[in-house]
């Protein structure tokens, strides 16, 4: 096993949990890497549950990793990302207890409610959260970022963010911040 990063991409069922597990195991009893310098991110909290139990499953040996020794951070992407939104709350001009919106409705109401408050119809706001999705928010003068502006306006006097804010914001803080960016690296 090798030093540094790893990315591991397979379909389900082909033992990337097991694999991990492992380079884990690896990591803090073989190299003696501080627990707190690993992060395991996964895309569901389902596989983060997974492997938070595999490592600690007593009856397989050859995946256990002590509790003191096992890494504080197995959490999903959105779940880093909100995590570093909230330890630099300050430097976004958040509070530290806002609020996320998780569900696709509420936030296809409060995406149609911005575009009419921008002035155009409700259906308008299907281009915005495509753009928000990916993360290509080019500021054009379009519809999309009026939309985008409105709905920004509503998060903010709400004290919240959305699911797709917190790659986004956490990925903008790591980029304008090299100190915190080697912190998290």
């Amino acid at each position: 096993m090798e030093d540094g990063p790893v990315l591991l991409l397979a379909g389900p069922g082909t033992g990337k949990t097991h694999q991990l597990a492992l380079r884990i195991k690896f990591l803090v009893e073989e190299k003696e890497v501080p627990p707190d310098q690993i992060t395991v991110i996964s895309f569901t909290a389902v596989a983060a549950a997974n492997m938070r139990a595999r490592i600690s499953d007593q009856t397989r040996p050859e995946l256990l990793v002590e509790p003191n020794r096992q890494p504080r951070r197995i959490c999903t992407m959105h779940s880093l990302g909100l995590s570093i939104i909230r330890e630099n709350a300050g430097i976004l001009s958040l509070p530290e207890s806002l609020s996320v919106v998780h569900s696709d409705a509420a936030r296809s109401v409060l995406l149609g409610d911005a575009a009419q408050l921008a002035g155009y119809a409700r259906d308008n706001a299907q281009d915005t959260a495509k753009c928000r999705q990916h993360g290509d928010c080019k500021r054009d003068g379009s519809p999309k970022c009026a939309i985008c502006d409105a709905y920004r306006n509503i998060l903010d006097a709400c004290n919240a963010i959305d699911y797709d804010d917190q790659i986004l914001l956490a990925c903008r803080l790591l980029r304008d911040n090299g100190d915190l960016a080697t912190k998290y690296r």
